[in-house]
């Protein structure tokens, strides 16, 4: 059996981001136009929540939610949303070459309280990328 599981109404394309043990599974929608925000959506027993946030990196059976955001005051960071607290974490790139030019994503969150990521970096004389693995540890007992 499969299912068409793209959010109804929404007019630009998805992808499925992730699913967890209970079936929940985290949906990616693009809009048409690349200048407005993707929706990050959740799909569960054949309904479907739209999410506070624009983009996804992980989720698990806990409900905690991995993605990114801007912080004016700390530039860019890692944030985990969960039902009773958000963590906020310096992004991949910082935490693999601390400055420079580069970017990052977010590609896992367990239920353990860990997520990884990689931060890359560009480098021009001579020219090359760099990528590195991070792992973040945001466990609440430590």
């Amino acid at each position: 059996v499969a299912l068409d599981v793209h959010p109804p109404g929404w007019e630009g394309d998805s992808t499925a981001v992730t699913i967890v043990e209970s079936g929940e599974i985290i949906i990616l929608a693009f809009p048409l136009d690349f200048g407005s925000p993707a929706q990050v959506f959740s799909y569960r027993n054949g309904k479907y929540e739209a999410l506070p946030v624009n983009g996804v990196g992980g989720y698990n059976e806990k409900g905690q939610l991995l993605t990114s955001a801007f912080d004016p005051a700390t530039g860019s960071v890692v944030r985990v949303i969960g039902a009773s607290r958000t963590v906020d974490m310096p992004d991949p790139f910082v935490v693999a070459f601390g400055s420079g030019f580069g970017g990052f994503s977010m590609t896992g969150l367990n239920d353990r309280h860990q997520a990884v990521g990689n931060g890359f970096a560009i480098f021009f004389n001579p020219f090359r990328v760099e990528q590195r693995a991070v792992l973040y540890d945001f466990n609440p007992s430590k």
